[in-house]
């Protein structure tokens, strides 16, 4: 019995190390001495679950950084005070990002996302994956027909946390009248905005900010979309939207948010506030106000400092 139980512990064993064999960290990083010197052809060789980690500098793009069928973790560098230092520059050439058909979910985060372009989506292309992107700067991409930032399609879930899309633009170069959506485009997908900020983009037709079908849903949470421009309704238009301690507003000095401990959205932070956090302890959610991917003892400091 003592030796099956051992062939048992070893086949178990075996087949615990081999669940973790496939998952790899590729680095990617300007001066050769990583995986990589390009991010967009380190994409290539992901399997699920593995992580890009692509040092600061700005990088070149060619081609989009794709992530086709796959789940990963994309993760840049930071400066002194937590903003992104890894710049992934299309050049007017191309998308700076794509994710299409992937199960799972993939996180991108520390991200400079600039000068792409296409007809549709002109920084990045989502088509029926579902992502979390975490303190990333989305700016000054171009879109000819929809979605100067952002396009998603086929069910696209999109999560934002405390990330930034400013100077995007949906104007054909050739065709007058062309162009909604300055900053998003929603085909059909949800769009989740936390602790975000959609400001400056511009659209010629319709929706500076984010435009959407009937098939598209919005949820703006402690987020605020202002200070766009287009015709009509220049902010948000299409589709439904939900706003939890968020706001819309044609002027950013107007636009008011909740605070991020502010859990319930009542405009006091206090003991229920407090009982939502211990609900959520330990997983992820609205209660994770630093953005670190979990509940834990350090978002109930901040909500105890910022008792009212």
């Amino acid at each position: 019995m003592r030796a099956f139980s051992n062939i048992i512990l070893s086949i178990a064993a075996s087949c615990f190390s081999a669940s973790f064999a496939f998952a790899d960290t590729i680095t990617v990083c300007l001066d050769g001495t990583c995986d990589f010197t390009d991010p967009a052809e380190a994409a290539k060789v992901l399997l699920s679950g593995d992580t890009l980690e692509i040092a600061a500098g700005t990088y070149l793009l060619e081609e989009p950084l794709l992530l086709y069928g796959v789940n990963a973790h994309v993760r840049g560098a930071v400066d002194a005070v937590g903003n992104p230092a890894t710049i992934l520059d299309a050049q007017g050439m191309t998308q700076v990002f794509a994710n299409a058909s992937a199960t799972g979910e993939s996180v991108i985060e520390n991200l400079v996302m600039t000068h792409g372009y296409a007809e549709y989506g002109g920084g990045i292309f989502i088509s029926g994956s579902s992502l979390i992107f975490r303190n990333c700067h989305i700016r000054d991409n171009h879109a000819g027909f929809q979605g100067g930032a952002m396009f998603l399609t086929n069910g696209a879930s999109l999560t934002l946390i405390d990330c930034k899309i400013t100077g995007n633009v949906a104007e054909h170069p050739k065709w007058d009248d062309n162009g909604s959506g300055g900053a998003f485009w929603i085909s059909n997908g949800t769009l989740f905005l936390i602790g975000s900020q959609v400001t400056d983009n511009f659209a010629v037709t319709g929706a500076g900010g984010i435009g959407s079908s009937t098939a598209g849903a919005v949820v703006l949470e402690r987020s605020s979309v202002c200070g766009n421009v287009a015709p009509g309704a220049a902010q948000v238009s299409g589709g439904t939207v939900t706003i939890l301690g968020g706001c819309i507003e044609v002027d950013c000095d107007s636009c008011v948010t909740t605070e991020p401990a502010d859990l319930n959205f009542d405009g006091s932070i206090n003991v229920t506030d407090l009982l939502l956090l211990i609900d959520m302890w330990g997983g992820t959610g609205s209660a994770d106000i630093d953005s670190n991917g979990v509940v834990d003892v350090s978002d109930l400091l901040i909500l105890i400092g910022s008792w009212s």
